[in-house]
């Protein structure tokens, strides 16, 4: 018998909550207004100690279609996984908190990933300020396959003078995508890593998926101070270096040497400035003492990074960072803000 297709598929989307009260009413006003009607909607409240519970308690009395999970607070990969295990849609989305969407988000992501038969689709994204929005022009989107996705997902961020940003550091990010819920049903997200959704995506490329991408900017993905990103710590630090053996080992099958090392001195770089930022001189030891972070800034993997970056000024932070010169690096991150 001839498989019936289904006209309007449910979505279930995620939403994993803590902390957000300012932001939560924007971000669950932005998913029930979507165009798309059939939708669910799990809000994951991870044991938040703000008024998000009830908030989210007060959302689903105004919505049938929105289910709320109450758990201990077990961070951004058990949320996200507990709302795994409860959907019940044909394709799965997620939304960060503090974030919204477009109307059209999941009307134009279910249309390209019905159109093309594919297991994920993935849109284009804007950051999203108080009083602004910039726009990213990712620059490799349109040229991104399933076949070479992996060397896309190394490329390093270009910010620009002209309100655009330039990037593809956050390809990985799940919360722009579409997911066939068949295609994704045994994958979890790893807990205590810094870039869980990296992982994720490493691990779902595995399996070669068939990707669709529209360039069309539906995701606005708030900048705010006290997000994960901006505050560092040591057990960040550490979320960080289980971050960056876990996507060594997943990415050296897939790159060539070259990119391997390109990727080790980028990752290296990234630490290096976290730790910068936290002036914390007791996280800036365990840096210094981490035999496994200290061996990504060799000079093969720094000569790499340095062929292949153009732009002087990022020449000249690379330098800085593979002599480890901490001071002279921080007073000149701050002049280039």
């Amino acid at each position: 018998m001839k498989k019936q297709k289904i006209v309007n598929p449910k979505i279930s989307i995620i939403v994993p909550v803590y902390n957000v009260e300012k932001y939560l009413d924007k971000c669950v006003q932005s998913i029930v207004s979507q165009t798309y009607k059939n939708l669910e909607i799990i809000l994951v409240d991870d044991g938040s100690p703000d008024n998000c519970p009830k908030m989210c308690d007060e959302w689903a009395k105004k919505d049938k279609r929105i289910k709320v999970i109450h758990k201990k607070n077990g961070g951004l990969s058990d949320a996200r996984n507990s709302g795994l295990d409860k959907a019940t849609g044909k394709y799965i989305g997620f939304v960060d908190s503090d974030d919204y969407i477009h109307k059209d988000m999941y009307k134009k992501l279910l249309n390209t990933i019905q159109k093309q038969k594919a297991d994920v689709a993935m849109c284009g994204v804007n950051y999203a300020y108080d009083a602004s929005v910039l726009e990213l022009e990712e620059v490799n989107l349109k040229k991104a396959k399933t076949k070479d996705i992996y060397k896309y997902l190394i490329v390093n961020g270009k910010k620009r003078k002209d309100n655009k940003i330039f990037t593809d550091n956050i390809m990985c990010a799940v919360w722009r995508c579409l997911y066939s819920k068949e295609f994704i049903k045994d994958l979890r997200f790893e807990k205590d890593l810094f870039c869980e959704d990296v992982v994720f995506t490493l691990e779902l490329l595995k399996k070669n998926p068939k990707i669709n991408i529209t360039c069309g900017k539906y995701y606005f993905y708030y900048q705010r101070q006290g997000s994960i990103i901006h505050n560092y710590n040591e057990n960040k630090f550490n979320a960080r270096k289980n971050f960056i053996m876990r996507s060594i080992e997943l990415l050296e099958e897939k790159l060539t040497r070259k990119q391997l090392s390109y990727y080790k001195f980028l990752q290296y770089g990234l630490c290096f400035n976290e730790v910068v930022q936290s002036k914390n001189k007791k996280l800036r030891k365990i840096f210094l003492k981490d035999t496994y972070i200290q061996a990504l800034n060799s000079k093969e993997n720094y000569l790499e990074k340095k062929q292949n970056t153009k732009i002087f000024k990022y020449k000249i932070a690379d330098f800085l960072i593979h002599k480890k010169w901490f001071m002279i690096y921080s007073k000149l991150a701050k002049l280039a803000r």
